[in-house]
């Protein structure tokens, strides 16, 4: 990092987080994009992020703690009843639960938010109304 520049805070979402341990297309173009970025960034996510990396990678038998080490190593923002009440209102551009909650993190957050990394494509248009960066790299 250049002294005195300001690391980019970049929310990780669940369908980007999942690519960096299940071998997906966009797979190596976003681990070579963190890895590059590595000191120019910060990356933070969901509680929820971990509950649905992690979870569905035990439940594929693949390994989890892999995971579980990474998330132990970047900002995990709560899933508060502040958030679950204005998931409420992220429903109305057409997402699902679970899409609705990293949406109103999103919404919640986005003071503090440079960029988000998504592959979801109704996720990524409606954080794009917000006027929020969405990067998807290698899509």
């Amino acid at each position: 990092m250049v002294p005195g520049r300001k690391l980019r805070t970049f929310y990780l979402e669940s369908s980007a987080a999942l690519k960096l341990f299940q071998k997906e297309l966009e797979s190596a173009a976003l681990i070579s994009f963190i890895s590059e970025s590595s000191s120019e960034i910060r990356l933070i996510s969901s509680q929820l992020t971990r509950l649905e990396v992690v979870g569905k990678l035990a439940r594929f038998a693949e390994d989890p703690l892999r995971a579980s080490r990474f998330f132990a190593n970047i900002q995990l923002l709560p899933v508060s009843n502040s958030v679950l009440e204005d998931a409420v209102i992220s429903m109305q551009f057409g997402l699902k639960s679970l899409d609705a909650i990293h949406h109103a993190t999103i919404r919640s957050n986005s003071a503090d938010l440079d960029a988000v990394i998504c592959y979801d494509n109704r996720l990524k248009e409606a954080i794009q109304k917000l006027g929020i960066e969405v990067m998807s790299p290698g899509d």
